[in-house]
Parts: structure tokens; C-alpha cells; sequence
């Protein structure tokens, strides 16, 4: 070999002298193998990182290690160079001759994966779809308030926020929450269909209020209406998805489901029916309210920049034609809500409505009273299978209550549907006729009704 020749050729000379193989030296420089034998044969170029750590292995000196580094990055074309003399003998103080054995036992060192960092919370922009931190205030692609949707109670919250306002729920348990319970994350979906009811209240009167009243004064009157419109909405679990002047649009359903949301929709309505929306009682303000269920597309919706989640479709454009149809202080509903709810609230019929855009006549029907507690679910009359154990063991418990004068509480937990009103009505029709039993429930929606186990018996 003459005196001068390749960085490559530089490198393996080096690395033969101090005894060392590719595999040695890979694992002290702390890269794969391949990356060693293709700087060997010009193949490819070191980085600046890996040049650094290869003149430290490989025991360049500091007088020489400036033109090592530079040659590691020069172009193949002008790296032909003048080799140093091969380090031969003692090395020079403050270095030493790593054994072949040490450089393995520190390659398992450096090539044992580092342990996984931590992913930084992310959420969706409801406007433009771009991930963002969850400590951002706002979108950094469109400039939107960035909101944290509470999965407990559907209540939007400040992207900082680490707890929910309204329920205290902790945000970051909302992803994996979400995916255990079946909730909405803290993102509302980009597009999907689902089952809802979509709530139409509109203020009665605004266009002769406007005519009267400063802009100014209307706009206070107005944005008060509408928070406590929404209050009462978010109370019984919905979400208020559009607010068009003195009109707001609702849905029960969507991003966060109940298995009642149509009673919870119909409870809303008349709740915001029956109370005051404005402090002067010389100027009281009444709604008129259309609600209807069905299918709907939730999706983010609006031009690029301005994109909000909303719900589409026929579900939602009767609910608008009922709503036209309903006089002021009334709530009507359409078939398929009154279906779902007429077990738990008192309807009046009312002649079909003749609505625009719609080809037959729309049945609805007036909501008057609403039972103060939800009626019970139907229970199956099917004879009870795969269920002996459990109840054996609430009848041997009952005797030693019976026995012992002694109470006893008993919790059963199951996933919805498995059974557990099924168990307890079979293990009450196997009690004594002299056995009274209370039930107790707790309603699932608001706080008016205290926070006891038992506030309905």
C-alpha cells in the first residue's frame, strides 16, 4: 500500500492495529455493523456524531483529530490522503488500549435500546383537524382556542386544563378512558354515523325584540339566554353543536351516548321550557323547541380554517321543519322520539305537520309532563340461564341476614347488558311474601337531586 490512500482504508488500518474487530468497534462507537464496513469502503460518509466517537475509539490524537474530522465529511472525490504513522508501542499518555473483550461487554452497553420517552398528550383542532399539544391554548395551524371535551360529562374545557370544570373528571384519563368505556375522546371524530336526537330551541319574539331594543342590549339579553339554554342541555348530558342568533342546535347522541339520550333530549326541552329565561318579568321570554331522532352524520364541518362538529342530515332537517311548526312555549317531537319516550312523558297528539322540502306530512306529537323519575327498564320474560351460582349465593345470604337480625350490603358490578336487574328481579321472586323491598335510584343526569345513593325510593 503506498503512503497515501482512502479515509476508509484510514479507518480499518487504524482499527486492525489496535487489534479490534468490525463488531467490537460497532459497539463502541454504538452503530450497527454495516455502518462500520461501508466507511471502510467509501461507501458512505460518518456522521459528524459517529466521525467523533471513531476518533475516540480509535485513539486519533488531539493534534490529528481536526484533520480526522474533516476528512470523515470531505467529498469521495478529494479524500486521497496522507496516512499518519500507525500508532505502534505505548500510546500516548491519557490513552488506553481497549481489550477486545471490553469493547464487547460496552457495545452490549450501547446497543441495549434506550428506554421508551414518553409520548406528550396530543388533541385534535375541532377546526382544521391538525394535532396539537395538549398544553397548547391554541392551534398553531389555524389559530383556533384549543377545548378539551370532558368524556364524563361532555363539557368543552381550556386545552391546559388537566381537570374538567364542571365534574372535576381528570382530562388525562380521556383517551384511555374513551376507549374502555366507550365515550367520546377528547377529539370529536372526523366523520361517523350515529344514532341521536337533535334538539331545535329558538327564542320567541326576537325579531319584534330587535326592532325595539339598542343591538348592544339585545346582544346581552341574548348570549344570557343562550348560556342558560346551554346549562340546561349540558345538565341532561347533550351537547350544544350550533348557536345561530338567538337559536340553538343541540344533539343527544353525539360525541358522548346514553343508552336514554331521547328521554334525556325530551327532560331538556321541558326543563327549558318551564324556566325563566330572563331576570325582567316585564319581558319574559319563551321557546319554541322541535326535537327529533334518527340517523345522522357527526363529521367536522366548514370551509378550512373554520371547521366545527356539527351533525348532518334528514334527522336534523325535520327537527328544523318541527320546529317552525311549534308554538310559542311549546315542545313538540317526531315519531321516533315519541317512541322512545313515551313510556316516561305524557304526549298530547297533534295533527301531522305539512313541512317544506318533505314529501308526506310529519306525525308529532306535544310533550306535557315528564315523569319525575325515569321509568324502569322492561325486563325479559325468558326463563333465566347460566345465572344459578350468583342467585345461590344471594339466597344463602339472605338466610343469614334472616338469621343473624344482621344487614348486609351486596354490590353487584357487570358490564351493561350482562344482567344484573335480571338477577335481582329473579332473586326477589324467590323471597318470602313477607319480605318488603324498597328499591332505590339514583338518576343518572344533573345534581338537582342531591348526591345520596338513594335520593328516589
Amino acid at each position: 500500500m503506498g503512503d497515501s490512500s482512502s479515509f476508509g482504508d484510514w479507518i480499518r488500518r487504524r482499527r486492525r492495529a489496535l487489534d479490534l474487530t468490525r463488531e467490537a468497534l460497532a459497539g463502541q462507537v454504538g452503530c450497527a455493523v454495516v455502518t462500520i464496513r461501508k466507511i471502510e469502503t467509501d461507501e458512505r460518509r460518518p456522521s459528524r456524531q459517529i466521525a467523533a466517537r471513531l476518533a475516540e475509539c480509535l485513539l486519533i490524537p488531539e493534534q490529528e483529530r481536526a484533520a480526522f474530522l474533516q476528512a470523515a465529511r470531505a467529498e469521495l472525490a478529494v479524500d486521497r490522503l496522507t496516512l499518519p504513522p500507525l500508532p505502534t508501542g505505548t500510546p500516548p499518555a491519557g490513552y488506553a488500549i481497549a481489550t477486545e473483550s471490553s469493547l464487547l461487554q460496552s457495545a452490549t452497553l450501547h446497543t441495549t435500546p434506550p428506554p421508551p420517552q414518553p409520548v406528550p398528550p396530543s388533541i385534535m383542532c375541532a377546526a382544521c383537524g391538525a394535532t396539537v399539544l395538549a398544553d397548547q391554548q391554541f392551534c398553531g395551524q389555524c389559530g383556533t382556542l384549543i377545548s378539551r371535551i370532558c368524556v364524563a360529562c361532555g363539557v368543552k374545557n381550556p386545552g391546559a386544563d388537566r381537570f374538567c370544570s364542571a365534574c372535576g373528571f381528570a382530562l388525562e384519563l380521556a383517551s384511555p378512558l374513551a376507549a374502555v368505556i366507550g365515550k367520546e375522546p377528547p377529539a370529536a371524530p372526523r366523520e361517523e354515523r350515529r344514532w341521536v336526537t337533535v334538539l331545535f330551541a329558538d327564542l320567541s319574539g326576537y325579531t319584534l325584540m330587535s326592532e325595539r331594543m339598542d343591538p348592544e342590549d339585545v346582544q346581552v339579553l341574548v348570549a344570557r339566554c343562550i348560556e342558560r339554554i346551554a346549562e340546561q342541555i349540558q345538565r341532561f348530558g347533550g351537547t350544544v353543536v350550533n348557536v345561530m342568533g338567538d337559536a340553538v342546535l343541540a344533539v343527544f347522541g353525539a360525541p358522548l351516548a346514553h343508552e336514554d339520550d331521547a328521554a334525556r333530549a325530551v327532560r331538556a326541552a321541558i326543563a327549558l321550557r318551564d324556566s325563566p329565561l330572563s331576570d325582567d318579568p316585564t319581558n319574559p321570554l319563551k321557546l319554541h323547541i322541535g326535537i327529533n331522532t334518527g340517523e345522522v352524520l357527526a363529521t367536522l364541518h366548514g370551509p378550512l380554517g373554520r371547521r366545527d362538529y356539527t351533525v348532518l342530515g334528514d334527522t336534523v332537517n325535520t327537527a328544523e321543519r318541527i320546529l317552525k311548526a311549534a308554538p310559542s312555549g311549546n315542545v313538540l317531537v317526531g315519531e321516533e322520539t315519541y317512541r322512545a319516550t313515551r313510556h316516561a312523558v305524557q304526549y298530547r297528539a297533534l295533527s301531522p305537520v305539512v313541512a317544506q322540502g318533505k314529501e308526506q306530512p310529519v306525525p308529532v306529537w306535544e310533550a306535557l309532563i315528564v315523569a319525575m323519575l325515569p321509568a324502569a327498564r322492561p325486563l325479559g320474560a325468558a326463563p333465566l340461564i347460566g345465572r344459578d351460582e350468583e342467585l345461590d349465593r344471594l339466597l344463602r345470604m339472605w338466610t343469614r341476614v334472616a338469621r343473624d337480625v344482621q344487614p348486609h350490603l351486596v354490590t353487584l358490578l357487570g358490564e351493561p347488558g350482562i344482567g344484573k336487574s335480571r338477577l335481582v328481579a329473579e332473586f326477589e321472586q324467590r323471597l318470602p311474601d313477607e319480605v318488603t323491598v324498597w328499591h332505590g335510584r339514583c338518576l343518572p343526569y344533573g345534581k338537582r337531586w342531591g348526591t345520596g345513593p338513594w335520593p328516589w325510593c
